[in-house]
């Protein structure tokens, strides 16, 4: 079973992580998207728990980890999931981001080079959606609404029970964490620092996405050195949890490799 564990960072930033670990094997570090948690890595982490060691962490703002009033730039996120990682023992690692997690992954990539071995981005691209100012201009109105609408349009086949843990998960978020996240995206700036990324990488990407666009990911797939891009059919934004089996044969396929 898949044990959680609290790490604090100090000036108020804890971080939880849940770690499943196994006797051999390359160590996975996966990183949630935004109004997400580890949960969503839930599927991922049942299938797969034999063949790797595996880190989920909740990025400050999200989840079980602390959401303090201030502190949400991505470069800062990303340092966070660093220290945690360290603190945990982990040397190295192959570091999973999905969507505002893949933009985490890739500062992690740029800041820490030597921590990741292999980078896999899901649904993410160098540049903030086109739907982040809108979804501002929501949040400081009535950021709960907001969450209730952005949750259910990330997922095409689940159940409504499942849709309700995931709800669950989003309204964990504060106003503060909520607005926080979102203006750190805006100012994302990796676009002239992809070229020092230097480790293998691999782009998953759901078919029926509607926050990110194919297009995006190929030109991000350029930009990194012509990394592979894989495609998943029957998912939307969330292939790791709507098509578990061909999202698990594509990372582990690259990630054994």
């Amino acid at each position: 079973m898949p044990k959680n564990a609290y790490v604090d960072l100090g000036g108020g930033v804890v971080l939880h992580c849940n770690i499943s670990n196994a006797r051999s094997g390359s160590t996975l570090l996966l990183i949630h998207g935004w109004a997400g948690s580890s949960k969503i890595w839930s599927k991922y982490i049942k299938k797969n728990k034999a063949s790797f060691n595996i880190l989920a962490i909740d990025i400050k703002g999200f989840g079980n980890s602390s959401k303090p009033k201030s502190g949400y730039g991505l470069p800062r996120l990303a340092d966070e999931v660093y220290a945690a990682s360290k603190r945990l023992g982990v040397k190295n690692a192959v570091v999973v981001g999905h969507s505002m997690g893949g933009q985490v992954a890739m500062y992690l990539a740029i800041r820490h080079s030597a921590f990741v071995k292999k980078l896999v981005v899901v649904d993410s691209a160098e540049k903030p959606s086109k739907l982040v100012p809108g979804w501002i201009m929501e949040a400081k109105k009535d950021y709960k609404a907001l969450i209730k609408g952005v949750v259910p349009s990330l997922f095409d086949n689940i159940s409504k029970a499942e849709l309700s843990i995931f709800m669950r998960e989003g309204l964990k978020m504060t106003r503060n964490s909520v607005i926080g996240t979102l203006n750190g995206i805006m100012r994302i700036s990796l676009d002239d620092k992809l070229s020092r990324i230097k480790c293998p990488s691999l782009l998953i990407f759901g078919i029926h996405d509607k926050n990110r666009s194919i297009e995006e990911l190929r030109l991000l797939s350029k930009k990194l050195n012509g990394s592979k891009l894989v495609i998943i059919k029957h998912s939307k934004h969330c292939p790791m949890y709507e098509n578990v089996v061909d999202f698990s044969k594509a990372l582990n396929q690259f990630a054994k490799i």
